[in-house]
Formats: structure tokens, sequence, C-alpha cells
């Protein structure tokens, strides 16, 4: 048998790793190997959490297949995790987290994406500067102003109230 791994390693961590919510895919196909169809809930580099009606024991082993275009890609690990969520379609549903052996190079694509998007929403926030109200100086009508005087213009940040969300 090989060497117990620690659960305090940071390689063996499922949770170190972003989690990405299972829409970022897109269309995606999710299967058990020898299983059914399962519903992908969110994935990360070492983990994934799917939904199925079947229930996979506590350290067993299993592999799910995700194909999402022309891409498919197979991952394989040990469930760490498998709860009753509840009914669906007539049948128990359970979330079962499944802590990878091998990172999920899929994660790791939409990690880099995603931080490519926030960069560059970030680059487009800095580049078109937020706009600024101006507001004239009254001055009182009975200060005597020299005639060719200009009036000067102030520039005060517009105040955001917050919105009401109807609680008292």
């Amino acid at each position: 048998m090989g060497e117990p791994q620690r659960s305090d390693d940071v390689e063996s961590d499922r949770r170190s790793c972003p989690r990405f919510p299972a829409d970022l895919l897109g269309k995606a196909s999710v299967r058990l190997l020898g299983g059914s169809e399962v519903t992908l809930i969110n994935f990360s580099e070492r983990g994934l959490l799917f939904q199925s009606e079947t229930r996979l024991l506590v350290g067993a082993r299993g592999t799910v297949r995700i194909i999402v275009g022309t891409e498919t890609t197979v991952a394989a690990g040990t469930v760490v995790r498998s709860l009753v969520q509840g009914m669906a379609s007539g049948k128990l549903a359970f979330h079962t987290a499944l802590a990878l052996d091998q990172p999920l190079t899929l994660a790791a694509a939409v990690a880099a994406r995603e931080r490519a998007k926030a960069e560059a929403e970030a680059e487009a926030n800095l580049a078109t500067p937020a706009p600024v109200e101006r507001e004239p100086i009254a001055t009182a009508p009975d200060e005597a102003a020299p005639a060719a005087s200009t009036a000067v213009a102030v520039m005060t940040p517009v105040a955001t109230l917050p919105v009401p969300n109807g609680k008292t």
C-alpha cells in the first residue's frame, strides 16, 4: 500500500483552489462512468460536487466524464462526502463531493479565462473615468462683484444614497 497523505497537505486539499459554478462551462454533459447522468453543481482543480440519483459511499472510487463541446475530460477520485439533498423526480437526490487524484485541467482553463475577463474589466474601468458633476458657486446679489468676473466651478462628488430595501 502507498504512503498515506496528510489531510493538511496543500496538494491534497481540494478546498485550496477556487470553486467555479457549473454554468461557467456552458452546455456540458456529465456522467458517472458505469452509471447515470449527473448534474454538476461546482468544480475546482481538486474537486467536483455533483447531484445524482445514485448514492456513492464515502471512500469509494468514482470516475466522471465531462463533455464540453468537442472536448472530453475524465476525472477520477475518491468520494469524500455523500449527502441526501432531497427528492428529485420522485427519487432521492444525493450531493456527492469527489476529491480528484489529478488536477482538473478544465478548471485551470476556466480560472485563466475568468482572470483575463476580470483584468479586462479592470482596465476598462480605469480607462473611462467616472463623470463628475460640477456645481457653480452662487454669489449673493447684494455683494459687489467686479463686472468682468466669471463664475468659478467647484467639483463636488455626487453622493449615492442607499437604496431602500423595504425593511424598517
